[in-house]
């Protein structure tokens, strides 16, 4: 005869739910180089989108007027 394990009871599941949610949270921050990713959560707030659209204005090709305008200087 096989025996089934004995089912646990809710509160004693939540607690080892618990403990091994901490568990895997301990390890992932130990992972994590906090120092860098900050660095980069600034970086972001700094990339304005005024300063995005200004980019993205230069990379565009010139018009022909513009270019003749350019050569006539």
């Amino acid at each position: 005869m096989v025996e089934e394990p004995k089912l646990m009871k809710k509160k004693q599941q939540v607690e080892l739910d618990e403990a091994y949610a901490r568990k895997l949270h301990e390890e992932l921050n130990q992972d994590i180089n906090w120092g860098v990713a900050m660095d980069h959560v600034k970086q972001k707030a700094k990339e304005d989108l005024f300063i995005q659209r200004y980019q993205v204005m230069k990379k565009r090709p010139q018009t022909e007027a513009q270019a003749r305008k350019n050569m006539m200087m």
